[in-house]
This record gives structure tokens, C-alpha cells and sequence, in this order.
């Protein structure tokens, strides 16, 4: 569902949303996801990219997006949400 790459001159922080997807992830939850996202450093279009996709994409985080005080706040509970049984 997510990979997380680090090298001497890159890393970030990949989301597999093709995989979910493909996995029978709802689009709702998708949507979800990527709209909670979307307010880190590079993904304020990150969820009409997706849609337009059908979410065949595994977008990644940049450090600036994963330098921002509360990215891991942020990155944990739209994940969380997703997980999240409903009921």
C-alpha cells in the first residue's frame, strides 16, 4: 500500500492507490485518502490527478511534502481512516 525509499540523493514516501484500487479498495475511501492528502507540499492536486487516472498511480512525497512539522500527523490518520472498519 505504500513504500518508502531512501537513497543518498532521494527519498520519499510512495502511495500505491493503483494497487488498492485493484485490490477492491472503494473509490470513496480512495477519494478519501487522497483528499487528506492533498494538503501536503506538492498534492494540492494530487486527487483530480488520480481521478483523471482512475487511480492507476503511485504518487510519492517529496521532502518537502515529509519536512512539514505535522506530515507524519497528517500521512498517519488518512491512513488510519482508510484502514478504519465502517460500520
Amino acid at each position: 500500500m505504500w513504500s518508502i525509499y531512501t537513497g543518498v540523493t532521494k527519498s520519499v514516501l510512495s502511495i500505491n492507490f493503483e494497487w488498492m484500487r485493484n485490490g477492491g479498495v472503494s473509490v470513496d475511501r480512495l477519494e478519501r485518502l487522497a483528499q487528506a492528502l492533498s494538503v501536503l507540499p506538492g498534492w494540492a492536486n494530487m486527487p483530480e490527478l488520480l481521478v483523471a487516472a482512475n487511480y492507476a498511480k503511485r504518487p510519492s512525497f517529496k521532502p518537502l511534502a515529509l519536512a512539514r512539522k505535522d506530515a507524519s500527523t497528517v500521512i498517519l490518520g488518512a491512513l488510519n481512516d482508510l484502514l478504519a472498519v465502517e460500520t
